[in-house]
């Protein structure tokens, strides 16, 4: 349920960043193994996507990844296949552009689970749906300024 209900968190769709959501899981009593299991469950029944996505960066310069995308920014980066990087990071660097890789996980969980979710984490977990609505926004700050 907790796996489900941050990806669920808030009504829209949004990308949670992969180091991120093991983050929050560990510091609610998940091991590795524990999380690894429910996204491998959960990806074999087509309910978690992991994407990788690339942005630009400062080479040499410590970067910051988005904790949590809303889905309607994604037109800002560049998603791909997570084995179908290595040509494009080629190009890109034979450009002299430096780009950034992160993965994410994107819920495609039905409306009735996805609901039960995120009412389970309204109601038992709160600081967790705040956080990533908090958060979430973040990136609209970073396009802005």
């Amino acid at each position: 349920m907790y796996q489900r209900g941050i990806l669920n968190a808030t009504q829209y769709a949004c990308l949670v960043h992969f180091a991120t959501f093991t983050g929050i899981m560990e510091s609610e009593g998940f091991t590795a193994s524990d999380i690894d299991a429910m996204l491998e469950k959960d990806g074999r029944e087509g309910y978690v996507e992991r994407l990788k996505i690339m942005y630009r960066a400062r080479e040499g310069l410590k970067h910051r990844s988005f904790p949590f995308i809303p889905l309607y920014y994604y037109p800002h980066f560049l998603m791909m296949k997570p084995d179908s990087t290595e040509h494009l990071r080629g190009r890109l660097k034979g450009a002299g552009i430096f780009m950034i890789e992160e993965e994410y996980l994107l819920g495609h969980y039905p409306k009735e689970l996805a609901s039960q979710s995120r009412d389970y984490i309204s109601r038992e977990k709160e600081h967790i749906k705040d956080k990533i609505k908090n958060e979430a926004f973040d990136i609209w700050w970073y396009y802005r300024f």
